[in-house]
């Protein structure tokens, strides 16, 4: 059961004692406009520089005139994980995250006298392009599925964003590892920021159940992500000694006990690239080349498939009748189920899956290849992630950076602390080391161009047919899928030269 110990009671204070301190600075922000400030140490006897990614460009103060700052994002109905929760609050009333959004809002509202309005619809990209289509300013900001954006930047229904008044990338409440990946010739149609949420809570990460670790003498798993021996070899061997039949019925069955359990057949795809599969690599142009079936994509998805394609080592929610895929979670929470991989949202306080869990858990990345691999790579859940878009028929461009800009910082400074700090690393962290593999996860985040478009139904390869058939094809059906994937890639630096 989770317990609040007297090191966790620590940790607790502590975290919160810097949340305050942070805001605290963050609320001092000042008026000016130029990219460095200094101001004199403690001692009065220096001059120290303040990092330019700390100072604001915008003024402490603004008036423009109660206009509305219109949000279009996601409604996923009884799929809670996949709506927009970041955009608006009735009221200070509710969970920490929730009333930091409200808080958010209102202090926006008292610096620049603008609105936040929400309107949330269950298809995004199917509505927004009727409205573009009409050419009706009704947005300021849209808020995409990641794998939808793409196509509309291709139609031309996206403003670049760094053309855009107001608006500072270099800012810190933006993210510059993620901005570069989601460049695109140079240019960048889309992103994200502190500002949005819901693609946080949909990284994929792990969750081991640290009861049945000591049970095997396994010990604590996170210290060999510290140790980085948590490598795809020795995760192998790890679940190898656990998985084992319950009920003794040949065949594969409920009862039985996993080493893994997957949300669906995407888990094979994301164990691929958390070992360093790639579908593409930028060019000095900043466009996608096609990596193709090069020895080590290969070499990575035979290793996954050694483990992977194992009925008694992993299960699948594909692979029962019902295809329930909750099955999985349920399994996880019986202790039949050593590793889980699942997202931040299953800790979501209305609705996740795993927010009653009793069992003493701990978090992990996905592993590496082997030693030699630099660091550990998250992926983001493209099918069900958000990036967001300042649209074309957009007429007051000055607002909408403003807008983006004013709601990023103070995102960073309220918003993004309450999720990750609060909610992240103490409601759903069973204890510190969860909370330090937080910041593994959230350290390296990989989005590739073509695994989040599925250029040339390239994705689906790795994400539904090697998982499904069992078996490495991924040459064959590369061959087959190349010549239409570099059409796609082509056309799509066609239409941004042609801006």
């Amino acid at each position: 059961m989770k317990k609040i110990t007297t090191k966790s009671m620590a940790f607790f204070l502590a975290i919160l004692t810097i949340a305050v301190l942070a805001a605290a600075c963050g609320n001092s922000t000042g008026s000016n406009t130029s990219d460095t400030t200094t101001v004199p140490d403690i001692s009065g006897s220096d001059i120290t520089t303040l990092d330019p990614s700390k100072v604001s460009k915008l003024p402490e103060t603004y008036d423009w005139g109660g206009e509305e700052y219109n949000i279009l994002g996601r409604d996923g109905g009884a799929y809670h994980m996949f709506t927009n929760f970041e955009i608006y609050a009735e009221d200070a009333i509710g969970d920490v995250v929730s009333s930091a959004v409200w808080t958010r809002n209102q202090t926006l509202q008292d610096k620049y006298n603008f609105i936040v309005k929400s309107k949330l619809v269950s298809s995004v990209a199917s509505y927004i392009k009727t409205l573009y289509d009409s050419g009706e300013d009704a947005y300021d900001l849209v808020i995409y599925q990641a794998c939808d954006i793409q196509a509309h930047a291709i139609k031309g229904y996206l403003n670049e964003l760094e053309d855009i008044p107001n608006i500072n990338i270099d800012n810190e409440s933006w993210n510059p590892n993620i901005v570069e990946q989601l460049r695109f010739g140079g240019k960048l149609y889309y992103g994200t920021s502190d500002f949005l949420l819901q693609d946080k809570n949909r990284y994929y990460i792990m969750v081991y159940n640290r009861e049945l670790a000591k049970d095997y003498e396994y010990g604590y798993l996170e210290e060999m992500v510290d140790n980085n021996t948590w490598t795809l070899e020795n995760m192998e061997k790890i679940i190898r000694n656990y998985a084992h039949e319950v009920d003794g019925i040949e065949g594969i069955v409920g009862a039985d006990a996993y080493g893994i359990g997957a949300d669906c057949y995407n888990t094979f795809a994301v164990l691929a690239l958390g070992a360093g599969f790639r579908w593409s690599t930028m060019n000095e142009q900043g466009y996608p080349e096609l990596l193709g079936a090069t020895d080590k994509m290969l070499s990575i998805l035979d290793r996954v498939l050694s483990f992977a394609s194992d009925e008694l080592l992993v299960l699948y929610p594909e692979e029962f009748t019902a295809k329930d895929y909750n099955s999985t979670t349920m399994v996880f929470k019986e202790e039949r189920c050593l590793i889980l991989a699942c997202f931040l949202s299953n800790f979501n306080p209305n609705g996740g899956t795993l927010t009653d869990t009793e069992l003493e858990y701990g978090f992990l990345p996905y592993p590496k290849y082997d030693t030699n691999q630099e660091t550990y790579l998250t992926d983001p859940n493209v099918q069900n992630s958000s990036l967001f878009a300042i649209p074309i028929t957009v007429e007051d461009l000055d607002a909408a950076g403003f807008f983006l800009q004013a709601i990023s910082e103070e995102s960073n400074r309220v918003t993004m602390p309450a999720y990750y700090e609060t909610r992240c690393k103490l409601r759903n962290a069973y204890d510190q080391r969860c909370s330090d593999m937080l910041d593994v996860i959230f350290e390296h985040v990989v989005y590739d161009t073509v695994c989040m478009s599925n250029i040339g139904g390239l994705r689906g390869i790795v994400n539904d047919l090697i998982p499904s058939l069992k078996a490495n094809v991924y040459a064959r059906a590369f061959a087959q899928n190349q010549s239409k994937a570099q059409t796609e890639i082509d056309k799509i630096i066609e239409a941004y030269n042609d801006r």
